[in-house]
């Protein structure tokens, strides 16, 4: 199997409060991972960390197969985040979008499949690699430029 993520015993913390309180979670590459719950819950704190946004205060972490915090800056610069508040530009289609903020980031978009380039926002692509169109947010890894 190759695993792009691997969390054991994940902890982030923001301020004074464990936003992940001891996550595990494996995902292999093409895998297709559901992330729900309440507000309040984690999941956007998951997903930032997953995007290297976040500090790893507890447990291990490898994204990509670098691990994290020590490699932090290697996940960011392959690794996307799109949240809730997002800044896209409903007039440009998903890849237009995603090339638009890939260049701003200093990376090289992957390009979507045929079936997402037409596509406006929304529905937005939500997960690599780009396997459905559906609204939500994404981690979308990058190369670097």
């Amino acid at each position: 199997m190759d695993t792009v993520i691997t969390l054991r015993g994940a902890v982030s913390v923001l301020g004074r409060f464990p936003a992940l309180a001891g996550v595990d979670l494996d995902v292999a590459r093409s895998e297709i991972v559901l992330v729900s719950g309440p507000n309040g819950a984690g999941k956007s704190t998951l997903l930032r960390l997953c995007a290297g946004l976040v500090n790893l205060a507890r447990g291990e972490a490898s994204i990509l197969g670098y691990p994290l915090p020590q490699r932090r800056r290697e996940v960011r610069r392959r690794v996307g985040y799109l949240g809730h508040a997002n800044g896209l530009y409903p007039e440009l289609t998903v890849a237009e979008n995603v090339r638009f903020w890939s260049r701003t980031a200093g990376a090289v978009a992957p390009m979507p499949p045929p079936h997402c380039s037409g596509w406006r926002w929304p529905p937005a692509c939500t997960i690599w690699p780009w396997p459905t169109c559906r609204p939500g947010s994404a981690a979308v890894p990058h190369s670097p430029a």
